[in-house]
């Protein structure tokens, strides 16, 4: 029963938090790099980028591909409560699933 609870929690608390904050439209991403632990800043354009935070991603720091998983599924924006999805170099693989906690436009 704990274990359900917590879940539902989780759930409501992703969908709610995906309403407040930034987002950014995924098809204007121009570029990402990883900035530092836990933290991925996405390009948008010349003049904007954001620091996407996760919840512990250990994998970012290496990874030559990134994914967006939203909520609703197939939405136009990531946004906190989203998740970055490292793939595996060669294939379709999900290396890690990494919760976005905090999106801030920092240039």
């Amino acid at each position: 029963m704990r274990k359900l609870v917590f879940a539902i929690f989780v759930l409501v608390g992703f969908s709610s938090a995906a309403q407040a904050g930034e987002c950014v439209k995924i098809s204007s991403i121009k570029d990402w790099r990883y900035a530092r632990r836990d933290v991925v800043q996405v390009q948008v354009s010349s003049k904007k980028i954001y620091e996407l935070t996760t919840f512990g991603c250990a994998s970012l720091r290496w990874a030559e591909r990134i994914e967006f998983k939203t909520w609703p599924e197939g939405a136009s924006k990531v946004c906190r409560g989203d998740d970055i999805l490292v793939m595996a170099n060669f294939g379709r693989r999900i290396t890690e699933r990494c919760p976005i906690h905090e999106i801030e436009r920092i240039k």
